[in-house]
């Protein structure tokens, strides 16, 4: 009897040591996981290539600003992950902390009151309206659903032009190259690869206006629970490379 007492003592006392054990266990496990959270920044960008696009045939977010923010913050021990979207879901992202980061200019309605810019530029973009000479409707124009383009979607609605909104600027410039409308407003670099990408010429019989150039900038999100570490991250990058924008710390191109 005796002896069965012990035995059964010996197996409640292994029994809660297990227990103890896998408890133990489980919590390193989730410690693991938080901390590979943790050090896993999400950069949400626009589908605008050379910058940020999917590539063809994957689900992969590639481009410049992609490489450039992979290098950067790998040296602050940061991996990143990155999401290729259509504009008004980026901005929505941003919103609501899904997104800690993002590269835009600082007109963009929906970023305001969402967002801490860095001060410095991630780089420069040349503003373009390009136009058929006789295709397409006089009035329509292509652009990109969310864009305001600083200012100028207001100026060229109230001088009578009429919006054909894409999800993307590849869709955009897909949409005039076809000639369904008149004119298209795009960024230089975007219709450069779109052409470049295809083998193609620019459009015959077209005209280039140049807008404006805006400088473009990393845009934190104020839900992030990252954003105190991203801030100091690319403070940092500046003060040690003394680079005008940040798309020269590692040139690509």
């Amino acid at each position: 009897m005796t002896m069965l007492i012990k035995n059964l003592l010996l197996t409640l006392s292994f029994l809660s040591f297990s227990h103890t054990v896998t408890a133990l266990s489980l919590l390193q496990d989730d410690a693991v996981v938080e901390e590979t959270e943790q050090k896993t920044i999400i950069l949400g960008l626009l589908e605008f290539p050379p910058y940020a696009y999917t590539e063809e045939g994957s689900q992969e977010c590639i481009g410049y600003v992609v490489e450039t923010s992979k290098k950067i913050f790998a040296q602050y021990g940061y991996s990143v992950k990155a999401i290729c979207a259509p504009a008004i879901r980026v901005y929505r992202m941003i919103q609501n902390g899904k997104v800690d980061l993002t590269v835009n200019i600082r007109s963009t309605k929906m970023l305001r009151d969402h967002v801490t810019f860095i001060p410095t530029p991630y780089s420069k973009l040349d503003l373009l309206l390009i136009s058929h000479n006789h295709k397409g409707d006089e009035k329509q124009i292509s652009g990109i659903r969310g864009f305001d383009y600083h200012r100028q979607r207001e100026k060229l609605v109230s001088e009578g032009f009429v919006f054909q909104d894409t999800p993307g600027s590849i869709d955009a410039i897909r949409m005039f190259v076809r000639e369904r409308t008149r004119h298209l407003i795009t960024y230089k670099r975007p219709y450069k690869f779109y052409l470049e990408q295809n083998g193609f010429d620019a459009p015959a019989d077209t005209h280039i206006k140049f807008l404006i150039d805006l400088p473009t900038f990393y845009a934190v999100s104020n839900k992030s629970k990252h954003s105190d570490s991203i801030i100091d991250a690319l403070e940092d990058v500046i003060k040690k490379t003394h680079v005008k924008q940040f798309e020269d710390v590692f040139p690509l191109y």
